[in-house]
């Protein structure tokens, strides 16, 4: 259902459970035609705006624009604008349901079997990857970048358990990357302290 639909296994166990809702109205329209819904139960979803429905630069008073309709053309610039800045191909649920499945992991790291856990952590992980590769307000990216940076420390210790420094350090590396693309100090503090117990 995950590869259909497009969401994680983690969020459609809650749907399924009633513990979270689809109000996105994309997201309800790749739901539902990931399981092959009818045509008719699909919403329409509304189409934004192009870009370049208004122009790039606003003629300048005296130049053939009268002023209400300069003023008018300015609004419609800057509401253009602030939708463009405001877009999210990410709900603050999700980043909470993210964060919350790698506390869970965390957790269970000290007493679960560790690949269920690795593959978990993949999961999770490459969740992460794919939504930054898409459009947030900064505060998400940030937030993202934490939890991506999080994932690969996990990451690291599994590796580290298995043996594996090279892979360890690797992990560590773009932990430390996230961690200052995040600019979260005490990440790149972690970091710093499992990166200087990896054998060089």
């Amino acid at each position: 259902m995950a590869g259909l639909t497009g969401l994680s296994q983690s969020f459609l166990s809650m749907l399924e459970s009633g513990t979270r809702r689809l109000t996105n109205i994309r997201r309800i329209a790749q739901f539902l035609e990931g399981v092959s819904a009818p045509v008719g139960l699909c919403p329409e979803v509304p189409r934004k705006p192009p870009v370049d429905a208004v122009p790039d630069s606003l003629p300048a008073v005296g130049q053939g624009g009268s002023l209400p309709g300069l003023a008018a053309q300015a609004a419609a610039q800057s509401m253009l604008f602030a939708e463009h800045i405001t877009s999210s191909n990410v709900s603050q649920g999700e980043i909470e349901q993210l964060a919350g499945e790698l506390a869970r992991i965390a957790t269970d790291y000290v007493h679960a079997p560790l690949l269920p856990l690795f593959h978990d952590l993949l999961f999770h992980r490459d969740r992460a990857f794919e939504l930054l590769k898409g459009r947030q307000k900064p505060g998400q990216t940030r937030e993202l970048f934490l939890l991506a940076g999080v994932s690969c420390l996990l990451l690291a210790h599994a590796s580290q358990n298995l043996g594996d420094e090279r892979s360890a350090m690797a992990q560590v590396n773009t932990a430390s990357t996230c961690a200052e693309m995040a600019d979260h100090r005490g990440l790149q503090g972690v970091g710093q302290g499992t990166a200087a117990r990896c054998p060089r």
